[in-house]
């Protein structure tokens, strides 16, 4: 059986590949829009680096006329009302080139690679859907041992 697995031990290694993702800007904001975490995928495809882009608002990522128009406001909201937001458009890196994001279907890893996680360290994941509904998915990870 695996080694118990303590809260902190599976947020440190969350973080720890979350972090290591180089194929998507992964970031998490404050309720203000502040940049808050960095990962080196962020740091590719927007060419900040992590000391330079920490604190900032997110709305840097806009072209003008989207800041002019709101749009980082309204998605915001949106985020904070929905708890998700998802949006296609004109972004901007480091130095004002332009770039487009778009949204697409993912390709199931991300289920895959948290089911390996949890089955390493002795724990289950399984789900149940209604129509209507959605899905829900529960993670068990067996409870960390005393330490003496």
């Amino acid at each position: 059986m695996a080694d118990a697995w303590t809260v902190g031990e599976a947020r440190r290694e969350s973080l720890a590949l979350v972090e290591s993702v180089t194929d998507y800007a992964i970031f998490l904001l404050d309720v203000e829009g502040r940049v808050r975490s960095w990962n080196v995928g962020a740091k590719l495809i927007k060419q900040y680096d992590r000391e330079d882009i920490l604190g900032h608002h997110i709305s840097q990522f806009y072209t003008v006329e989207d800041r002019a128009a709101g749009r980082p406001a309204q998605l915001l909201s949106t985020a904070a009302s929905e708890g998700r937001v998802e949006d296609e458009g004109w972004r901007v890196r480091k130095g004002g080139k332009r770039f487009w994001v778009e949204h697409f279907s993912g390709l199931g890893l991300g289920l895959y690679i948290t089911k390996g996680i949890v089955e390493a360290h002795g724990g289950t994941i399984s789900t149940t859907s209604e129509p209507g509904l959605g899905t829900t998915f529960e993670v068990r990870l067996p409870r960390a041992r005393s330490q003496p």
